[in-house]
């Protein structure tokens, strides 16, 4: 992957853009899909998609996530949420970018429901990988209440702790196990290979790094509420684009009945939910059926 750096509001944000020389064969005309990665991870989160959408004739584009590399993480010091979707708002904006499907996973996929709001007109479609239905959230149905502590509370309200550095301290003991321990964690049947951790835990060993990922929690979710400033208010709001939400059917992070209790007339352009077999990195698991779930929802 060859990543480049660019510019934005005095952040610079690595990222990988590609085209094929041959766009237009598969009557895509170059669309550019942008993929967004989340919680414990990185841009190469998508090394299997890449490869598929370069070849469907599609412009890929992925940015680094704002604090996932030394530059951004000593860069910058507010890591709300709506301060973070305007950078990638920016970020997309510079590169040109108009009618494109944005696809998100995990903290990614609620980045991309805000950039949708924050600029309309630059995002046609979403796809939204390894996350709740927006109005689930908003509407506090995410949880089972016998599930609160084991799924999803209970590192929420871990990362949000703020005592000499305790989460950080916990997250680089013995070289990041902790990360090995989420991705088994929630991902129980995952066979990921030692160079796809390395390459995670090499981007959190980076200076910054790890710091800047847990300020997403420190910020922007309140342990008791499930929400922090501006996260609210977008999922509250209908969605604007057509939106296609894929969940892992063994997702240990995400309570898998929240994608029968979405509501409809949230999405007033359109929604598809499907569920694959995978846990939480349902693209990573699953990437052919991902992948084809994808290009199929664009297309239409």
């Amino acid at each position: 992957m060859n990543k480049k750096t660019l510019k934005c509001d005095e952040i610079h944000l690595r990222y990988f853009d590609e085209s094929n020389a041959d766009g237009t064969a598969a009557g895509n005309r170059q669309r550019a899909i942008v993929f967004l990665h989340g919680f414990p991870d990185n841009m190469h989160s998508f090394d299997r998609q890449i490869p598929y959408f370069l070849q469907k004739g599609y412009r890929v584009v992925v940015p680094e996530l704002p604090g996932y590399s030394k530059a951004s993480a000593f860069a910058r010091t507010d890591y709300s949420f709506e301060d973070l979707s305007r950078e990638l708002a920016a970020f997309m904006n510079n590169l040109g970018l108009k009618d494109v499907v944005l696809v998100g996973h995990d903290w990614g996929a609620l980045l991309a429901m805000e950039i949708m709001h924050l600029a309309p007109g630059m995002v046609a479609k979403c796809v939204s990988l390894g996350q709740s239905p927006y109005d689930t959230m908003a509407a506090g149905k995410t949880l089972d209440p016998a599930d609160v502590a084991v799924k999803q509370f209970w590192y929420k309200t871990f990362f949000r702790i703020q005592i000499n550095d305790y989460p950080e301290r916990v997250l680089a003991f013995n070289d990041y196990e902790f990360i090995e321990f989420l991705w088994r964690t929630w991902s129980p049947n995952w066979k990921y290979s030692p160079e796809e951790l390395e390459s995670v835990k090499k981007t959190f060993r980076t200076e910054g790094v790890a710091s800047a990922a847990l300020r997403y929690y420190h910020l922007n979710v309140n342990s008791t509420k499930g929400d922090g400033p501006g996260y609210r208010d977008f999922l509250e709001a209908p969605i604007p684009v057509p939106l296609m939400i894929i969940g892992g059917k063994e997702d240990k992070c995400i309570n898998v009945h929240v994608y029968e209790a979405y509501d409809p007339a949230s999405y007033p352009n359109g929604v598809e939910v499907h569920l694959v077999r995978a846990g939480h990195f349902v693209h990573r698991e699953q990437s052919a059926e991902v992948n084809r779930l994808i290009h199929r929802f664009v297309g239409k």
